[in-house]
């Protein structure tokens, strides 16, 4: 189910179909491909694996009949994997709707060992059904808390409204960033509430939405997570990242480490190969609005070694802030406000919002 042991040739039969960064570009690039997890290929492999041992007609059979124990254990067991690797508590039974993965090749995947990747998806329901739809309560005294990316809203419910209409509705005018909805559970006659995240104009905001019968207490979210636990994410080369995940994601962010702060500079492809970073306001430390940037001296010149002249840089931020530099020369603190560089996230929207 998860790949394991499969020789990489047989996933990507042309290494034309993942290029890797071309080795004249010194910022990061190369390539990234989502692939769904075909299911009648993974059980011709199993099948595959079986037909060895099968001598006769008996053999035979006996394979038909174990075929789909066998899938449904591998299922159970690949829901599980990651967490056991990592010597974690396995979640709660994962339904694999429709597994699917992405294999990235770049220079961020040795350069950023620790990268974090995280998948979302946009509609979440309730954790479990309602018996009935208006007369079942939510909660048990009326309120609920509802935590998105814009906010956290206390929402009261009367006695006429604790319900799931009456919970849709409360989410619905409250106007942060979900929207609800009453659907058909799984089984009959049975309700859900289904909220869907609203992704923000500049879709930076991740899909990190609950709905608590206790304020405060994360712990009675009655909603299921938004956030996809991935089943597999390793290396497969220092430059090449497999990822598979249960369900397609709405939303995939490939995030830097943000264990600590570093330096860092924009730097410039083309054939300028003029290097800056953007200043900032030396009292707030917010970027300078217009922008002003700075040119990055290289010591000799030298832009192939990568060695900043930093005695040079000081003076070119100095001269750029100006009168915004109350304090001459450059100092240690000023220098690391215009450096520092946060970590930076990509983010993939994979289904239309």
């Amino acid at each position: 189910m998860l790949l394991y042991g499969v020789p990489f040739e047989n996933l990507l039969p042309d290494t034309r179909m993942l290029p890797a960064q071309p080795p004249d570009k010194l910022t990061p690039t190369g390539s990234i491909r989502f692939f769904f997890l075909d299911g009648f290929w993974l059980q011709a492999a199993v099948d595959g694996a079986f037909s060895i041992g099968a001598h006769s007609t008996i053999d035979t059979r006996q394979h038909r009949i174990l075929q789909d124990a066998v899938r449904r254990g591998g299922a159970a067991a690949a829901a599980q994997a990651r967490a056991k690797l990592r010597d974690e508590t396995p979640p709660p039974q994962l339904t694999l709707a429709e597994p699917c993965g992405m294999l990235m090749r770049s220079a961020i995947v040795s350069g950023w060992p620790g990268l974090e990747v995280q998948a979302f998806r946009f509609t979440a329901p309730t954790l479990h059904s309602f018996a009935t739809r208006n007369q079942s309560p939510v909660s048990s005294d009326g309120r609920l808390e509802l935590v998105t990316a814009s906010g956290t809203q206390a929402l009261t419910l009367t006695a006429a409204q604790n319900d799931l209409d009456g919970v849709a509705a409360a989410i619905n005018a409250a106007n942060r960033g979900a929207t609800a909805q009453v659907i058909a559970g799984p089984a009959t006659d049975t309700f859900s509430l289904s909220v869907t995240f609203v992704p923000s104009a500049d879709h930076r905001d991740s899909p990190l939405i609950e709905l608590r019968t206790k304020a405060g207490d994360p712990s009675t979210n009655i909603l299921a997570p938004f956030k996809l636990a991935p089943l597999r994410i390793e290396r497969l080369a220092p430059d090449i990242l497999l990822c598979i995940f249960p369900d397609v994601p709405d939303r995939l962010e490939i995030n830097e480490p943000s264990e600590g702060l570093h330096f860092g500079v924009s730097l410039d492809d083309t054939a300028a190969a003029v290097d800056t970073i953007s200043l900032r306001d030396p009292e707030t430390g917010f970027n300078l609005d217009p922008p002003v940037s700075a040119t990055i001296p290289y010591v000799g010149q030298d832009r192939a070694r990568g060695v900043v002249d930093i005695a040079a840089l000081a003076g070119a931020i100095a001269t750029k802030l100006g009168t915004r530099l109350t304090r001459t020369p450059v100092g240690a603190a000023d220098f690391g406000v215009q450096m520092v560089s946060s970590p930076e996230k990509g983010v993939f929207e994979l289904r239309p919002t």
